[in-house]
């Protein structure tokens, strides 16, 4: 029995010098064979600095003019880059063995991310320089380059709250907001290209345009002079606000608002365009009586919190209190 389980091991390990050539110059790994061959040669030493990239979205290879650059980009738009890598004869390296890789780019106020992933601030020229480290003797680098033309996207729409803006005030196309609110403007706002791809310049200067007093104006309360007495409304120009993107109206009634990107048009030309915003009146629903025992000849503040109808913040809250039935209180 022994001497069988001798014979089976032995023709196992027949069979498994059979099969992977142990010692006898069979299958062994490209990488083990450079590191153990001194007479291997490693494919990092016949690398160039030519950089190739892989084209997907927002990149293509530049027909136009590559001799300016190889490859042409969406300014604006997040580019993933996935490099190629040339020998000497201008012949792509296959199954290159690397690590370490770390990229660089410079031009169009450029920055590209520890994955590859590249963003750019504006049109011109980027450069793209990657370098890596050979995995067979973890110690050779190459470093390779190449350029990407970055073009303009125009932006082709403004719109807030989903309500598209136009190139001249139209009081069909407006927002609304209720008087003594605010709107946050830089949270509601969308910059949108029809090409799929990110506008290149979305930036926006915000203004409150009371040019035309038909289109902007504040409803206000008409008193007369003397008496005080309500009259009926009086237009006067709007009193809406505008600080950091944010707007409000303190009186019902409407204003034009202007958004202008610089460079936002085709051709990198001035953008501007204009919404109709209506402010709507807030009245007071209900108040709140935060005190509603007195005791005698003990002075008594009363707090009175308003309530709108639709909100909790109606247009106006100043209370003006009065007394009614003062009876045998003495008050």
């Amino acid at each position: 029995m022994n001497k069988m389980h001798v014979k089976k091991g032995m023709n196992l390990l027949i069979c498994l010098v059979l099969i992977f050539g142990i010692g006898s110059g069979g299958f062994i790994p490209e990488a083990v064979k450079a590191a153990d061959d001194p007479n291997a040669v490693d494919p990092f030493d016949s690398l160039s600095n030519k950089l190739g990239l892989v084209p997907g979205h927002a990149l293509e290879e530049n027909t136009d003019d590559p001799h300016i650059a190889a490859y042409k980009g969406k300014a604006g738009t997040a580019i993933t880059l996935t490099p190629i890598f040339y020998d000497t004869n201008d012949q792509v390296v296959n199954n290159l063995s690397y690590s370490n890789i770390t990229w660089q780019a410079s031009g169009a106020g450029a920055r590209v991310d520890e994955n590859g992933v590249l963003t750019t601030t504006s049109v011109g020229i980027v450069t793209i320089t990657v370098k890596i480290t050979s995995s067979i003797d973890g110690k050779t680098q190459k470093s390779a380059s190449t350029k990407i033309k970055m073009e303009h996207v125009p932006v082709d729409q403004i719109s807030i709250n989903n309500v598209n803006m136009t190139d001249k005030p139209d009081t069909n196309a407006f927002i609304e907001i209720t008087s003594g609110e605010e709107l946050d403007l830089n949270t509601v706002t969308k910059v949108v290209s029809n090409s799929g791809f990110d506008p290149t310049y979305q930036k926006i200067t915000w203004k409150i345009d009371r040019s035309d007093p038909k289109l902007s104006y504040s409803r206000v309360t008409a008193r007369d002079p003397e008496t005080k007495v309500e009259t009926g409304y009086a237009d006067q120009s709007s009193d809406a606000t505008l600080r950091n993107g944010i707007i409000s109206a303190t009186y019902r009634g409407q204003f034009v608002l202007q958004a202008t990107i610089d460079k936002g048009a085709v051709g990198e030309k001035q953008l501007t365009k204009y919404i109709v915003v209506k402010v709507n009146y807030e009245a007071v629903g209900s108040i709140d009586v935060l005190v509603t025992k007195v005791s005698a000849n003990i002075p008594t503040q009363i707090i009175g919190v308003p309530k709108g109808i639709r909100s909790a913040d109606p247009t106006f809250r100043e209370i003006e209190w009065s007394i009614r039935r003062v009876g045998t209180t003495g008050a």
